[in-house]
């Protein structure tokens, strides 16, 4: 790469290249531009002839592959490297007419789906051997690296110093001891493709003349695999992703995200569409639920049992990992994390209310009363809704996940289970169908869901790490510190209030 190119900078400073669909030469200049958190490419044309006026100027085959409804791979070269660009829509053009001779100068505008940037061009297709990702804040989750600052004393008569030899070695005054512990790693398998994960810290120490010495910490994910697409390892970085967002109980966002084709040519996410350019968190170890790095192998196994989860589970986690970026509660953030538990709760629990063999019995001799009444079509429908009631209502299912955490969570979180879950379900109730009661009216299930969000999401949180193994080792601390957790253990508003 030959300069470092970021968002910010493109936004005051517009990238100029020459610019070409994948797989051709012919090759036209234009500038990659950043505005209203979406990446912008503008291309100019000259055309001359008679196709140049009006609209005619759309059947060029010169224009022809970057027109609606095409979306092209456009490839660009830059000062700052090579840039990549999927799936480039028409968005919008501006024209130039003259009539003597007749000519036209074209400025269209385009919007790519997703931008990179490296010393080679990316392509989908390529087989690539390793995807890494900055993460910061890393070193706190695991808690693998721990700096100790120790002022040197030689040891005397009446002194017995644990620096001494350490200051006959070095002479020096002070020291900054650095520990590393063994970093969590797994082998996992997604999409029929194996990977090795490791999650990395290291110190680094560096010097400036006006700033003078200073440590920062490199934390990194990175992954390996023997030969896989760029979507496969996309999609394995954004499990990876939700996985530590679970662990910190907050947003938790990969930044400088690059893939490597070999040892020398590597490419760098840019920019992807719909994809919110937000701060990651950083995490202190005293708001986190398990310091991974304390649990190296515990680590290990519950990142490949993440993968190993059921594409039901998966959505659920998806629900929650999406409503943790939202900075304010909503009905539809409510109900996203009451659809998760729903999930959860089919998932771990799969059993019928009924013997099926009879319930399927009773449906049929329902369809034929239901159809002699009222007709076929009421009959298909009505059955439909008979035949889905055969399993455990969503008051069960929260009850269950309720059972499976542990107790200090539930007294500082939930307080009274039987109120809170009657609290939930009916919230969730009334919220879904947009009808209330005068116990409960749509206005209270509204009032409470800004409450149940946090409870829902923090519980959620906590009975995933459970079920993947992990030890709660910090969960009193966690619950006292972490921001959503704070929020979470604040008491449920008092029906008596409306």
């Amino acid at each position: 790469m030959a300069q470092t190119l970021s968002l910010a900078k493109l936004a005051t400073h517009p990238l100029m290249g020459m610019w070409s669909v994948e797989g051709t030469d012919q090759e036209y200049v234009g500038a990659l531009s950043f505005a209203a958190d979406v990446l912008y490419l503008t291309l100019y044309f000259d055309i001359h002839g008679s196709l140049a006026m009006g609209v005619e100027w759309r059947t060029n085959p010169t224009l022809a592959p970057f027109l609606a409804p095409k979306q092209p791979t456009v490839h660009g070269r830059t000062k700052s490297g090579q840039v990549t660009l999927f799936n480039c829509a028409e968005l919008s053009y501006q024209s130039t007419n003259r009539l003597i001779p007749p000519s036209a100068q074209i400025e269209l505008v385009l919007r790519p789906s997703q931008a990179w940037i490296g010393n080679d061009f990316v392509r989908p297709d390529q087989a690539y051997r390793e995807l890494s990702f900055e993460a910061t804040g890393l070193h706190n989750v695991l808690s693998t690296v721990r700096v100790d600052h120790q002022f040197l004393i030689k040891s005397t008569r009446k002194y017995k110093s644990d620096t001494h030899r350490l200051k006959v070695l070095t002479g020096a005054q002070q020291a900054f001891l650095v520990y590393d512990h063994e970093r969590p790693r797994a082998v996992i398998s997604n999409l029929g493709k194996t990977y090795e994960i490791i999650l990395s810290s290291s110190v680094g120490q560096s010097y400036s003349a006006t700033s003078g010495s200073s440590f920062a910490t490199t934390d990194e994910v990175i992954v390996t695999s023997q030969g896989a697409s760029l979507s496969e390892l996309m999609s394995v970085s954004y499990q990876i992703e939700q996985f530590l967002s679970i662990m910190c109980l907050g947003p938790f966002r990969a930044t400088r995200l690059s893939v490597r084709f070999d040892p020398i040519h590597t490419a760098q996410l840019l920019w992807t569409l719909g994809r919110a350019q937000v701060p990651s968190l950083v995490a202190m170890p005293h708001q986190i639920l398990v310091p991974l790095g304390l649990h190296p192998q515990l680590a290990g196994r519950a990142i490949e049992a993440w993968f190993k989860a059921s594409s039901a589970r998966r959505l659920a986690r998806w629900l929650i990992f999406e409503t943790l970026f939202q900075e304010t509660t909503s009905t539809a953030r409510f109900l996203s994390i009451a659809q998760a538990w729903e999930i959860i709760g089919r998932e771990e629990d799969k059993s019928a209310m009924y013997d099926k063999k009879q319930y399927k019995k009773a449906c049929d001799a329902a369809a034929k009363v239901i159809e002699a009444h009222l007709g076929a079509t009421a009959a298909v429908r009505l059955v439909q809704l008979l035949r889905s009631s055969n399993r455990q209502s969503f008051a069960t299912f929260v009850k269950n996940i309720i059972a499976k955490m542990p107790l200090l969570a539930l007294r500082e979180i939930c307080d009274d289970e039987k109120e809170f879950i009657s609290s939930v379900v009916k919230t969730r109730n009334v919220l879904t169908h947009m009808e209330g009661s005068k116990k409960f009216s749509l206005e209270m299930a509204s009032y409470f869901s800004m409450f149940l969000t946090y409870k829902l999401s923090a519980l959620f949180c906590i009975h995933e790490c459970a079920s993947l193994g992990l030890p709660l080792d910090n969960l009193a601390g966690m619950l006292v510190n972490n921001d959503m957790a704070r929020i979470a253990r604040r008491p449920l508003p008092s029906l008596m209030a409306f």
